[in-house]
């Protein structure tokens, strides 16, 4: 008995359905292999990075250091980093960092790029690596710590200098000019004056223009601290008026 048609159909659909199957268990197999080399990978990675974490331990103990001070002395400033007022402080730089999570693949391309152009120029890796974790150990010392735990400590009044524009280019470049006119000045021999000596003093233009430059000083200052009475008074007003009125 031939088969009829809805028989060679059927053939047909089961053939191909066997040929999907045996391209499916192909490129699972494929894919198998590529799991197992890139698990085999990781592995010697991760070997590589304890062996290197272990010789940079033994040389630290070799040189006198105390581990387990400094991972306490880390501890110690965790603890600091996630104190509220802290957090509080750090929270924009947070949202700064979430916003940027989606450049990490670019970073690291980036970062690979980079590095294949340090060797094509000559430049040894490893041994920038070695001075990066002579920097790090230098950056964990008791020392570096406390100066950082300080620095965490004063947080608030960084965020005042910031938002108060003493760091703007402007002000730091004046503060700059003054620290070079401190250290000209602290050079030279220093000789008393009286008052007849500065009215003769004031005859000499870099002077006058100094004293011009601390006038306006003054006059943006006295402005500022006019502005901030109004403000004051603008916000105590409501509260008089009601006292005045029971």
């Amino acid at each position: 008995m031939t088969p009829g048609p809805r028989s060679d159909e059927l053939i047909a659909i089961l053939r191909r359905i066997e040929e999907r199957l045996e391209g499916i268990e192909a490129r699972q197999k494929a894919l198998e292999a590529e799991l197992q080399s890139l698990l085999i990978q990781a592995k010697a990675g991760a070997a590589t990075a304890i062996d290197s974490m272990d010789a940079w331990a033994r040389n630290l103990q070799e040189r006198g250091i105390d581990i387990d001070a400094r991972a306490k002395a880390l501890a110690d400033l965790l603890e600091k980093i996630t104190e509220p007022s802290v957090l509080k402080s750090l929270e924009e730089l947070i949202s700064v960092a979430t916003s940027l999570k989606g450049l990490g693949g670019v970073v690291v391309d980036a970062l690979d790029d980079i590095a294949r152009r340090l060797g094509e120029r000559g430049i040894d890796l490893d041994q920038r690596q070695r001075i990066l974790l002579h920097c790090l150990e230098r950056l964990t010392s008791p020392e570096a710590l406390h100066v950082l735990e300080l620095v965490l400590d004063k947080i608030e009044v960084l965020r005042l200098l910031v938002e108060g524009g003493t760091l703007d280019p402007e002000a730091v470049r004046t503060i700059g000019k003054l620290g070079f006119a401190l250290a000209r000045a602290s050079q030279k021999e220093i000789a008393g004056i009286g008052p007849m000596g500065l009215i003769f003093a004031l005859g000499r233009p870099e002077l006058r223009q100094s004293l011009g430059f601390l006038v306006q000083v003054g006059a943006e200052l006295g402005a500022i601290l006019k502005e901030e009475a109004a403000s004051i008074s603008s916000h105590l007003r409501p509260a008089l008026n009601a006292g005045s009125a029971s």
